[in-house]
């Protein structure tokens, strides 16, 4: 009789974009403790703020300690017990309503852009002269911190109020003590020092690649950092007097772009997105300063280029000392989640219905001391909580598929007992192993948790077997791996 460690630490490991085949983890991911690895489940989510009726969740920020979202048509200030106070709307059919005396059209009334979000708004703020700014393509507002007011940018210099119009790509950036916005042209704006309602006509700088479509705006450092689709150009604040106080620095281009609006995510001094060239297909690369990093594997990069990249969401949330980069493919159903601590892939998902599918949040804010998620699709607001281990009461589906075991050969192999090493836990794990390359499963047998030695025996025979490990109970859940007792054959 030997024993193995079936190894259970893994990427995401598709040979194809199926997630059936292959080892994986999800919901979950991995925690280093000294010289051992943990598969750790990931905390759920509590109910906070809920609208009246479902509606499209269109971003959040937090301004003067205050959370605003977007809500549809609507834009809701929110108190800390998830309270919604209104602050602005289009009224029916887009038509004109009054908002703190100023007629306000076709508020958020965003089109369809890269990354399939229809109305979404693109948040910043102003430091000594407190505005938020906010913008979806076809619009922008600022909220004046001081009187609460919330008003349409009428300066006739701004892109979307120029005849003919210029609509916006998604992202602002606030830097320097100004506001920057780019038009799908390529032009970057910007707003007069610290006074967002204020633009002028000749206050911007173009694009300098060859010509190509711009995507999204973002900030690194100290670069305004400006995606079209095939190429990335850096600009630094030069504080030219007239004109656009930016310059661009040349030898910095990368001729790789952005491949979805929405799947860019700013961390502390770097930048995670979907890019592609015109050479190669797409990854996920992380920007550092000016240089850059593709981060995706085989697998993850299989998903991304099967995908047609038209409704993409992506985030940022840190979870116990790890940075997790949440980039959701929902025309493919699944979410992919990036460590940037392990530098490993996992899954996360949402259980609906009872049925298993990408997970459903995907607008993150946070307040130093909590995480707020947003539903794009239904508006709601959830809290992540530490202590929780479902979402909003629904099971988290925890999964982990392991790689194939084959022992020290093809020989059959006689499986005795398999028993589980992790904490100690009221509640059970379900269990089921393939012998088919994950064509077919065995039903899930359950180990009770709480057991000193949590052990199931009589696995019978197999040459080749991947175990599936599966828990759906509202518990914590740390796993360090399994041990398996086996004989092994002469044939």
């Amino acid at each position: 009789m030997k024993t193995f460690r079936l190894p259970l630490v893994t990427d995401v490991q598709s040979r194809n974009s199926s997630t059936a085949k292959d080892a994986r983890i999800v919901n979950g991911y991995i925690e280093q403790v000294q010289d051992r690895q943990y598969i750790v489940k990931r905390p759920g989510l509590v109910m906070w703020h809920t609208p009246a009726t479902p509606t499209s969740g269109n971003g959040m920020y937090i301004f003067n300690g205050n959370i605003y979202a977007g809500e549809a048509a609507s834009l809701y200030k929110l108190d800390a017990f998830g309270n919604a106070t209104i602050v602005g709307t289009t009224g029916v059919l887009g038509g004109l309503v009054s908002i703190a005396g100023t007629a306000v059209a076709g508020f958020i009334a965003g089109v369809t852009v890269a990354s399939g979000s229809s109305g979404k708004l693109y948040f910043t703020n102003t430091n000594t002269m407190p505005y938020l700014f906010l913008h979806n393509t076809t619009n922008a507002w600022t909220l004046n911190g001081s009187t609460g007011t919330l008003a349409q940018i009428t300066d006739l210099d701004f892109p979307t109020n120029q005849i003919p119009k210029c609509n916006l790509v998604p992202g602002t950036v606030y830097m320097n003590n100004t506001v920057f916005v780019m038009t799908t042209d390529g032009r970057i704006y910007n707003s007069a020092v610290e006074d967002p309602t204020s633009w002028g006509a000749l206050d911007y700088i173009s694009l300098v690649s060859e010509p190509d479509k711009a995507v999204t705006l973002s900030k690194t450092n100290n670069y305004l950092v400006a995606f079209s689709k095939n190429y990335t150009e850096f600009f630094y604040y030069n504080g030219a007097p007239t004109g656009s106080p930016l310059a661009v620095n040349l030898s910095a281009k990368l001729e790789i772009g952005c491949d979805a609006s929405d799947s860019v995510v700013k961390f502390p001094n770097k930048i995670m997105f979907v890019g592609t060239s015109k050479e190669a297909g797409r990854s996920v690369y992380m920007l550092n300063g000016t240089s850059y990093q593709a981060v995706s594997t085989k697998a993850i990069e299989t998903y991304l280029n099967i995908d047609v990249m038209t409704n993409v969401s992506a985030f940022a949330i840190g979870i116990a000392g790890h940075d997790f980069y949440v980039l959701t493919l929902k025309n493919s159903n699944i979410t992919l989640v990036y460590d940037l601590i392990t530098g490993q892939w996992a899954e996360w998902s949402s259980l609906i219905n009872g049925v298993e599918q990408f997970f459903e949040t995907d607008n993150y804010v946070a307040d130093g001391s909590t995480t707020y998620l947003q539903n794009s699709a239904e508006g709601y607001i959830a809290k992540l909580d530490y202590n929780t281990f479902t979402d909003e009461g629904l099971p988290i589906p925890f999964r982990v598929v392991s790689p194939i075991f084959e022992g020290t050969g093809n020989n059959i192999k006689f499986f005795q007992s398999m028993e589980v090493i992790g904490d100690r836990v009221s509640g059970t794990l379900q269990i089921r192993h393939t012998d088919d390359d994950y064509q077919t499963w065995s039903s899930y047998r359950t180990v009770n948790l709480n057991q000193s030695r949590p052990i199931i025996r009589q696995l019978g025979s197999a040459r080749r077997r991947a175990y599936e490990f599966y828990d759906e109970e509202a518990k914590p859940l740390r796993i360090l791996g399994v041990d398996i007792l086996l004989r092994e054959g002469t044939f």
